[in-house]
């Protein structure tokens, strides 16, 4: 089809996964548009968008991947004794997430 050269056309896009999101379309007003998300939980996520009622691009896996580990995020699973003997093994676990609080492998 032609180009648009104008713009104010209905753009929407759903996005649906892990967590709720919020995101900003910029409409250029010359047929173009342009959308920011940011997911912050890792998975899983379907992406429709559309113009008008008029639905041009489904993908129904996007995925998304853990950031970096985060110290601060990060979990410690089994309690640390507060006293030990010397020469004692001292046994612990812990769950690296990123600062969102998905778990990173």
């Amino acid at each position: 089809g032609n180009m648009r050269s104008t713009g104010g056309d209905l753009f929407r896009i759903s996005l649906s996964g892990p967590s709720v999101t919020s995101g900003v379309v910029q409409d250029f007003n010359n047929g173009t548009f342009l959308a920011q998300y940011q997911l912050e939980l890792a998975g899983d996520y379907v992406l429709v968008v559309a113009v008008g009622f008029d639905q041009f691009l489904y993908i129904p896996r996007l995925t998304c991947e853990p950031a970096a580990v985060s110290g601060d995020a990060t979990q410690l699973l089994r309690r640390i004794p507060s006293e030990v003997v010397a020469g004692t093994e001292i046994t612990f676990a812990t769950q690296a997430r990123d600062r969102f609080g998905s778990k990173v492998q």
